[in-house]
């Protein structure tokens, strides 16, 4: 992560779907991201904010027993799907790569940036039909809703009575966010 700070990329939209690289956390503000961390099985500060596609977070977990997977959380609202999205960093630019190779990130020369499309279909669609053998969550793709999200999150360990009261949780989290943001004077 040290690496890709160095670059100097968080000015450049490198990643797929016109991602960014999130900078540092400088002031409290990254801490509001990891509200959505609803339901993980980790302690939710136990993360940092990596990566910003729109509307999908990625993350790095620095501790504990997921320590150096990736995982998502999208802003959708009443969508509550946590999950892990690759597990590691390695594995995620990995995955991102072999969607190169199969055709399903390519350039979009309106935007300027890599496309988890092909402009006739939606994402999730696309990544389906062309490359089954890949991990959807890896991508920065809708999956809100999706019969695939409950099932990955049952494996990954999210307390899913937690996403089943998800507003709850969020504002719950949020508290506790203001509080660490009020002690931290940030």
């Amino acid at each position: 992560m040290s690496w890709l700070q160095s670059q100097g990329w968080h000015a450049q939209r490198l990643l797929p779907d016109g991602g960014e690289l999130l900078p540092w956390p400088a002031d409290g503000e990254a801490l509001d991201t990891l509200s959505l961390s609803v339901g993980v099985p980790f302690p939710w500060r136990h993360q940092l904010p990596l990566f910003h596609f729109g509307t999908v977070v990625y993350t790095f977990v620095l501790a504990g027993e997921y320590e150096g997977e990736i995982w998502r959380y999208e802003i959708a609202p009443d969508a509550w799907d946590a999950v892990r999205a690759a597990t590691s960093l390695a594995a995620l630019f990995s995955t991102w790569t072999k969607g190169i190779h199969a055709g399903v990130i390519g350039y979009d020369r309106f935007n300027r940036w890599l496309s988890v499309s092909d402009g006739t279909r939606d994402s999730l669609g696309l990544l389906q039909e062309r490359a089954p053998n890949l991990d959807p969550f890896a991508f920065p793709v809708s999956v809100a809703l999706h019969p695939l999200l409950r099932a990955r999150q049952v494996e990954c360990g999210v307390d899913l009575s937690c996403v089943d009261r998800g507003f709850e949780r969020m504002e719950e989290l949020l508290d506790e966010i203001a509080a660490i943001r009020t002690s931290l004077g940030v």
